[in-house]
């Protein structure tokens, strides 16, 4: 069976928030992921966000087992960082998730009483797939709603991309 890209596009463009604050305590996060959620869920838009402590070059994940029943607990081995966050929204094919990005950045700015946040778009097919396995990988704590699948798109796609 031939593999055709177009059958792996998600079918729109995603969005990223670059938010420039760093050392967030996971409270902080906390409310940036109910900010998320809030406008998100208003615009029916889907999310996804990570709070990561660790550098991007030596991240990788590692199962812990317990001996218990149940998906096992992830833990992120790697040299340490100032904690950030990591998000990415997408739309659907009739809604873009470019109104609620800036809805949100402008919420995040106007909190923070100064400039702390640009979005940035990702493009559909290899782009999105890297910007998802990279927040993956590196989250210690990953949060998500709405309607796409993040993880069964990566899923999907990782067999075509690599």
């Amino acid at each position: 069976m031939r593999f055709k890209v177009d059958d792996y596009l998600a079918g729109c463009t995603a969005y990223q928030i670059e938010l420039y604050i760093t050392n967030l305590t996971i409270e902080e996060y906390k409310r940036i992921v109910e900010q998320f959620r809030y406008h998100c869920r208003k615009d029916g838009i889907s999310w996804m966000c990570g709070y990561s402590t660790h550098d991007s070059d030596t991240a990788k994940a590692e199962s812990i087992h317990t001996g218990k029943r149940g998906r096992p607990k992830k833990r992120i081995i790697g040299s340490g960082a100032d904690s950030h966050q990591h998000n990415l929204f997408i739309g659907s094919e009739s809604k873009s998730a470019y109104s609620t990005a800036h809805r949100i950045a402008g919420a995040l700015d106007k909190k923070y009483k100064r400039k702390v946040c640009r979005v940035k778009s990702i493009s559909d097919g290899l782009h999105l797939h890297n910007s998802i396995g990279y927040i993956t990988r590196q989250s210690d704590v990953m949060r998500s709603g709405g309607a796409f699948d993040f993880q069964e798109y990566y899923n999907r796609t990782h067999e075509l991309f690599c």
